[in-house]
């Protein structure tokens, strides 16, 4: 089970609340409650976007602990499989590149959880993805395979110019990628240490895909595409992207 959370989550959102029902004041049950007393786990999705106040409210669910729920008069009971996961884009002590609206997060609230930092899908793996997804409508193997790497050799240089340099270095194929294509190492060594207010997710270079064979027609389709695929706050930003895309696809 999952919980999308934003600034507005309070504690009864998680847990539960007196609602009317059918003209009557009934217990509505929260995904929370809901997830431990029938052990589920649960995961809180964007959790740095929540107000701390609702997470200290939290900590011993988290922790399994006993609760009491007033309106049930009666503590909460932890069925085995339940856990509680949170899931963002942060690690909890706010955001210094104006990407993600997120709150700063109480350390004893973290200290509660085990840490998992997951960065994009290897090289190899992404490519493979674009392969039998987006571009599996192309009928040369060949050809699809050109295509879906350059797509990916495309997001890293963006993700690299929005992490840093560090990107990429712990699988070897995707270190790598910038050998294979010396227009694109140029770019980025002509872009030096310029940094990105936003990254290529896979989600965006999968729409980006899918879209460049809507407009397959047109000659700029990788560039048009590119327009209605990535988010893209500034001007200069858009010119840096479609600049690695000329370097890569040379067009």
């Amino acid at each position: 089970m999952s919980v999308a959370c934003h600034h507005g989550t309070e504690y009864a959102d998680l847990i539960g609340y007196n609602g009317v029902v059918n003209g009557s004041t009934q217990f509505i049950q929260g995904p929370v409650l809901f997830a431990a007393e029938n052990g589920y786990p649960i995961s809180l999705e964007e959790y740095d976007r929540m107000n701390p106040r609702t997470q200290v409210l939290m900590h011993n669910i988290v922790q399994r602990k006993p609760v009491f729920i007033p309106e049930l008069g009666r503590p909460m009971k932890y069925e085995e499989g339940f856990m509680v996961l949170a899931t963002g884009n942060t690690v909890g002590f706010g955001d210094d590149t104006g990407g993600h609206v997120v709150s700063r997060q109480d350390v004893a609230y973290l200290d509660r959880f085990r840490k998992k930092r997951l960065g994009y899908l290897p090289y190899a793996a992404e490519i493979s993805l674009l392969e039998n997804a987006e571009l599996s409508g192309l009928p040369d193997d060949d050809a699809r395979n050109a295509m879906a790497t350059q797509f990916v050799q495309c997001a890293n240089a963006v993700r690299r110019l929005h992490i840093g340099h560090e990107v990429d270095l712990e699988d070897k194929d995707m270190s790598d990628f910038l050998v294979q294509n010396n227009k694109l190492g140029t770019k980025l060594n002509d872009l030096g240490s310029r940094q990105l207010e936003v990254t290529l997710s896979t989600r965006a270079l999968r729409r980006w895909a899918y879209l460049t064979g809507c407009y397959r027609e047109n000659p700029n389709a990788i560039h048009v595409a590119m327009d209605e695929a990535v988010t893209m706050p500034s001007q200069e930003t858009r010119e840096v992207m479609h600049e690695i895309v000329k370097a890569v696809f040379g067009a």
